[in-house]
């Protein structure tokens, strides 16, 4: 396999893992099994056919405190895997769940906000003081994490993503990198339940996560 059909076939890799099409999983389960009913509710999340167990990580949030799997226990959580240098994807993402943020809390009580998490893949550029900004910007509720490769590299498995860094030499700071651009749902009681499909639209996933969250 030459370099350029690898590359061809990585970014069709990372294109399915962001539509909810990794490792063959269903376009459209219901987020706790049921019926035809349940499994057509929610138009713009990619619902699997159960919840998932996710084994622990150790990440830090932008304040240096420790950050796994309890930090996502007791509510619902959203999970994006990007970097603070991306030109078009993340920013368009963040600033889409800023708005979505806004309507759900005019309509919902703060117990049942969704915690929205942002995941630097890019560490050694994404240093914690700077992801810390980088999503206060959009939300200053939204929480920024990241970490070693091994943990997100683990991480992003178990959860059905990929992401991938252009090789470079120690200290250049210009270098490409790849990730999935799904949102990653996981319930109150921190398993993976569902993905929220690319293109995001803003309406749609408000209405979604209205319904989901008031039934809860």
């Amino acid at each position: 396999m030459n370099k350029r059909t690898f590359f061809v076939l990585l970014l069709v890799a990372i294109i399915a893992a962001g539509t909810g099409m990794w490792f063959g999983q269903p376009s459209n389960p219901a987020i706790s099994g049921g019926s035809d009913k349940s499994m057509a509710k929610y138009t713009s999340i990619t619902q699997y056919p159960k919840p998932k167990v996710i084994a622990d990580f150790l990440l830090s949030d932008s304040d240096g405190k420790e950050f796994g799997l309890d930090n996502l226990r007791g509510r619902w959580s959203l999970l994006f895997f990007g970097f603070t240098h991306c030109p078009d994807i993340c920013p368009t993402t963040l600033s889409t769940m800023a708005s979505v943020y806004r309507k759900l809390e005019k309509q919902l009580p703060a117990e049942k906000l969704p915690a929205i998490i942002f995941v630097s893949i890019d560490p050694e550029r994404d240093h914690l003081e700077l992801i810390g900004s980088y999503v206060e910007f959009f939300a200053p509720e939204f929480t920024a994490v990241t970490g070693e490769h091994p943990q997100l590299t683990a991480l992003t498995r178990q959860l059905g993503l990929l992401y991938t860094i252009e090789e470079h030499a120690p200290g250049v700071s210009d270098y490409i990198v790849d990730h999935s651009s799904g949102i990653i749902l996981m319930n109150p009681d921190a398993e993976l339940v569902g993905l929220l499909r690319t293109p995001h639209d803003e309406q749609q996933i408000s209405t979604d996560l209205l319904q989901l969250l008031s039934v809860d």
